[in-house]
């Protein structure tokens, strides 16, 4: 290719400015960046709503609808747990231990009622009073028998992890696209004009 026309076009190349892409990929970047950060407190706020709803017994599945429909349509709005997570990011830790203690004073009721039963019906076959081993045995034996014993209630059932895509099409997503695709364009447009440079 001569000189003359690679010199007509690197005028033309030299107008575009590299450093209008660069800065206009930092704009974009500290926009995606900002989006970013205002998803991940955003989460959190949520979260702090479903911590209070499970303990002042509020509307719990209504804060943790919120909060998953967040999650799932903004990047950097994670909580999940993992490897280097000390704890579970959402534990209904309320409601759980209503749920085993109300469990827990059913059972007892139920087996002070069994213990009563038992020792009706062994007194009646083992008449005798004072120390009886037999209506003692009966009694042991019938309580052993129809005891109620707490419900083993899954911990798992009020732990929740909701996971956030890697990339939305929302503000920040796109901003992050554009900053990439800026970005992209001034390399591109260094390596033309090298590239120009060293034919010339």
């Amino acid at each position: 290719m001569n000189k003359r026309k690679l010199h007509h076009q690197y005028k033309k190349v030299r107008v575009i400015k590299p450093w209008y892409f660069l800065a206009a990929s930092l704009i974009f970047l500290a926009v995606g960046v900002y989006g970013l950060r205002q998803n991940n407190f955003e989460a959190l706020k949520l979260r702090d709503e479903v911590i209070k709803a499970d303990e002042q017994n509020g509307d719990i599945e209504g804060a943790l609808r919120d909060l998953r429909q967040h999650t799932y349509s903004h990047m950097n709005a994670e909580l999940s747990s993992g490897p280097t997570t000390i704890k579970q990011p959402i534990q209904l830790k309320n409601r759980y231990e209503k749920l085993v203690a109300a469990d827990a004073k059913k059972v007892k009721a139920k087996n002070v009622q069994v213990q009563k039963t038992a020792e009706n019906i062994c007194g009646q076959r083992y008449p005798a009073a004072g120390f009886n081993s037999s209506r003692v045995a009966c009694v042991v034996d019938y309580v052993g028998k129809n005891a109620a014993t707490e419900s083993n209630i899954p911990p798992e059932l009020y732990k929740f992890d909701f996971v956030s895509p890697a990339w939305t099409a929302d503000k920040t997503g796109l901003s992050l696209l554009a900053a990439g695709f800026l970005f992209m364009v001034f390399i591109l447009r260094l390596a033309v004009g090298w590239w120009y440079k060293y034919e010339l």
